[in-house]
C-alpha cells in the first residue's frame, strides 16, 4: 500500500545571491529527512518491504536520486541498524529495503540524506529528492527443510499495523563545520 510522501533536503532556505548582504546570513542550510514509525500489532514477527519511488528528474540530476545520496536506517529499541537500498533493475526510480519487525515492536524507519564532508561545505547545496513510498509485506521462502521454490505469505489474514510519516528537518549554522562526524541531533 502506498503509505505517504517523502522529500530530502540539503540546501539554503533561500538562494543567497538574491538577497540584500544584510539578509543574507538567513539564508542557512535545511537539512531534512523521512521517518517512519511503525509499530506491529500482530503475535508473530513479520519481514517488512519498503519501496522508494523518487520523481524522475527531467533533465536528469544526480542531485534529485536517491542513489548514492541516501541512507536508510532502521531503528529498533535504540539501535540503529543500517540497511541496504537497492534499485530495481525493471524501474531505476524505484529503490527498495527490506527489515524484520518482531510481534509487539515498535520501529523507526529514517530516509536520511547522505551527509558528505564535501556536501556540507558546498557554499549552494542543492540536494532535492521527492518521491512516495510502498509498504507491502511480502511473501517468504519458508525456512529450515526441506528446501523450497516457492515464496509463501507471511500470513492468512491481513496484519495490524500502525503508521506514522513524518518529514523532519534541521536548520543548520552558515558556520556549521564541515569535520563533524557522528549524529547531528
Amino acid at each position: 500500500m502506498e503509505i505517504s510522501t517523502f522529500e530530502l533536503l540539503v540546501k539554503r532556505i533561500a538562494p543567497r545571491r538574491l538577497l540584500p548582504p544584510a539578509i543574507r546570513p538567513v539564508a542557512r542550510r535545511v537539512i531534512q529527512g523521512y521517518f517512519l514509525t511503525i509499530s506491529n500489532l500482530d503475535s508473530k514477527d513479520l519481514m517488512f518491504r519498503l519501496e522508494f519511488t523518487q520523481s524522475n528528474p527531467t533533465p536528469a540530476d544526480p542531485d534529485r536520486t536517491i542513489l548514492n545520496n541516501v541512507d536508510l536506517i532502521v531503528d529498533i529499541a535504540g539501535a540503529n541498524t543500517p540497511t541496504t537500498l537497492f534499485p530495481l533493475a525493471s524501474n531505476p526510480n524505484r529503490f527498495r529495503g527490506m527489515f524484520p519487525l518482531p510481534a509487539g515492536q515498535t520501529a523507526s524507519v529514517q530516509l536520511l540524506p547522505r551527509l558528505t564532508p564535501a556536501l556540507l561545505a558546498a557554499a549552494e547545496p542543492d540536494l532535492e529528492i521527492r518521491g512516495y513510498v510502498t509498504l507491502t509485506l511480502p511473501a517468504l521462502r519458508p525456512s529450515g527443510l526441506p528446501l523450497s521454490l516457492f515464496a509463501e505469505p507471511q500470513s492468512a489474514a491481513p496484519v495490524k499495523v500502525l503508521l506514522n510519516p513524518e518529514v523532519r528537518g534541521t536548520f543548520l549554522p552558515n558556520n556549521f563545520p564541515t569535520d563533524t562526524t557522528g549524529d547531528l541531533d
